[in-house]
């Protein structure tokens, strides 16, 4: 997975960017994205001792984040990442739930494992090895009162 990740999904990740990582990849992965979203954020979510192991290997990394977390809580705000990377996540619709919330309009999803059905029902475009939240549709404008 490592290998499609570097080389395929993130090949238009850039400056900015705001990654999340439903797992822990590669520190080679990381570092190499790291240096390109630049004043971005990276985000790995583990379990506690994966975590531990990460945050010490990943010290060097000003803008990579390691955080302990359950996929069907993903402790961040609605809407926040650009992309969302996953690899062999536990199913089901919480996680779902938890995955669309999180990306932001016009956000990428990778998908290593999970059913994409699920995420085309939830609205998902497909694109590619894709998936991309719609943007959101623009506000009505207010009526002209006269």
């Amino acid at each position: 997975m490592a290998s499609n990740l570097s080389n395929s999904a993130l090949n238009g990740a850039g400056e900015g960017d705001r990654v999340l990582f439903l797992y822990i990849p590669p520190m080679a992965v990381l570092d190499a994205l790291s240096a390109r979203v630049g004043n971005g954020v990276i985000v790995c979510l583990g379990n506690r001792d994966a975590v531990y192991d990460a945050r010490k290997a990943g010290v060097h990394l000003p803008n990579t984040m390691f955080i302990a977390a359950d996929l069907d809580e993903i402790p961040w705000q609605e809407g926040f990442f650009n992309w969302v990377l996953e690899d062999a996540a536990p199913s089901g619709v919480a996680v779902y739930r938890e995955i669309v919330r999180v990306l932001a309009p016009g956000g990428k999803l990778f998908l290593g494992s999970l059913d994409r059905t699920a995420f085309v029902a939830a609205g998902l475009l497909i694109e590619g090895g894709l998936l991309r939240k719609p943007e959101e549709p623009p506000r009505a404008s207010l009526p002209v009162l006269r």
